[in-house]
């Protein structure tokens, strides 16, 4: 089996792995937990009866610090605890008696938590909620009863904000339990659409022994760019014929997963495997349904053409394909034909740079340089973001002379354009 076969039946192991932990049925639930003290990290100690007196909701996050599934949902919670911390309070206890104070004190500053952090060794929390996965998370309402009980990570904030606002509505009158965290409203697009943001990236096209080769082989059709680095940014939207629950995003270049939630906190940025660095030609970004595995859209990166080279000759073993074409001097579309045509009779070409800022915004105001060795032309982008240039075809290099206030962007850079015309995106960044 080829190694892009296998990379993809890792990541959906992956996801499945993130996706959930489940335990028996808790019995504690809609019951008063008891009060218990543990000593934590900073040299305090925690006091259950103590913290329902000074906040609304308590939460219990049983964890260790060999677990890469509490290692990935921490930074969602400790977001959420910086938004909440007034109204809720939170301990996290490991279950790991091995987890010393040295330990976890190293762990908490290593990950940026200020949250309570503990060990549950002596207070048994883990054998009294039956816990056979971590994470596990136990919300304690206002009135001292256990709440909810959930093993997996939550990968999200809003996973946690949602929870949280739940038990501290006005509407909470008394207590109701939950079998799993409340599902938050999604922002719903038009369309589902995973897009690479990079400037320097150039999409490329195989060409296929036999219609669907390339689906055969990756699960679904990708589209392949070379991206002209080691790393790559991109956003993701999700329309309604995707549900967001259960919508997840992995990267195979960090082994990184995202919920269709963390998604909407901006652009996402994944380093991009090399031969030289990792030993992988291409770096695989997914959208699937965590539950089903279906991949929804499948984006394939090579770091530079010598990578590209080596996953051609891989997928022409495979027999898939024949070789590849960059897309912006071959077939794109019907709209790019005219203009390349154009350009081969000597005609003019069109380029154009799009800027947006890191939400997909368009900028206005930002002025560009479209320069070969002996001249430059100076483009500002209008309202939609758009500077355009049409020139004879030659080898241009595009730099950003200047962004507007508010906006940064590195002016040192500079990246190459096709010949015959084309687009970029360019991401400035909104201070």
């Amino acid at each position: 089996m080829k190694k892009w076969i296998l990379i993809l039946t890792a990541l959906c192991m992956m996801a499945a792995g993130w996706a959930v932990a489940e335990g028996a049925e808790p019995e504690y639930l809609g019951k008063p937990l008891a009060d218990f003290t543990v000593e934590t990290i900073d040299g305090g100690s925690f006091t259950l009866s103590e913290a329902l007196k000074e906040k609304d909701l308590v939460v219990i996050n049983l964890w260790a610090t060999w677990c890469p599934p509490c290692e990935m949902e921490f930074p969602y919670l400790q977001k959420a605890y910086e938004q909440y911390q007034d109204r809720v309070a939170l301990i996290a206890l490991s279950t790991d008696p091995s987890d010393t104070t040295e330990k976890l004190t190293k762990y908490a500053e290593e990950h940026g938590l200020t949250f309570p952090i503990g060990n549950d060794s002596g207070v048994g929390l883990s054998d009294a909620f039956n816990v056979t996965g971590i994470p596990t998370t136990v919300a304690v309402d206002r009135f001292g009863n256990a709440a909810l009980a959930e093993s997996g990570a939550q990968i999200s904030t809003q996973a946690f904000t949602a929870m949280f606002d739940f038990f501290l509505s006005e509407d909470y009158t008394e207590t109701r339990t939950l079998d799993e965290f409340p599902k938050p409203d999604y922002p719903y697009a038009e369309q589902t659409e995973l897009k690479l943001t990079n400037a320097e990236a150039r999409e490329i096209i195989f060409e296929q022994t036999k219609e669907g080769a390339l689906a055969e082989a990756f699960g679904t059709m990708p589209t392949f760019y070379i991206v002209n680095g080691d790393s790559a940014t991109f956003t993701v939207a999700i329309g309604r014929e995707i549900s967001a629950d259960t919508a997840l995003v992995l990267c195979t270049g960090e082994g990184a997963t995202y919920s269709a939630f963390a998604l909407l906190d901006g652009p996402i940025e994944t380093t991009v495997d090399s031969l030289e660095r990792t030993g992988n030609e291409y770096t695989v970004i997914a959208l699937l349904n965590q539950k089903t595995m279906e991949i929804y859209r499948l984006l394939t990166l090579c770091a530079d053409e010598a990578n590209a080279d080596a996953l051609e000759a891989g997928l022409k073993e495979y027999g898939a394909v024949t070789g590849y074409r960059y897309a912006d001097e071959g077939e794109r579309g019907a709209a790019t034909e005219p203009e390349q045509d154009a350009a081969e009779e000597g005609g003019m070409a069109r380029w154009e740079a799009l800027f947006q800022d890191q939400d997909g915004q368009p900028v206005a105001g930002c002025i560009i340089n479209f320069c070969t060795d002996t001249a430059c032309s100076t483009v500002v982008s209008d309202e939609n973001g758009l500077a355009v240039f049409e020139g004879a075809p030659d080898e241009y290099h595009l730099q950003v002379l200047k962004v507007p206030e508010g906006y940064s962007y590195d002016t040192n850079h500079e990246f190459s354009a096709g010949r015959n015309g084309g687009s970029v995106t360019i991401e400035v960044t909104r201070e």
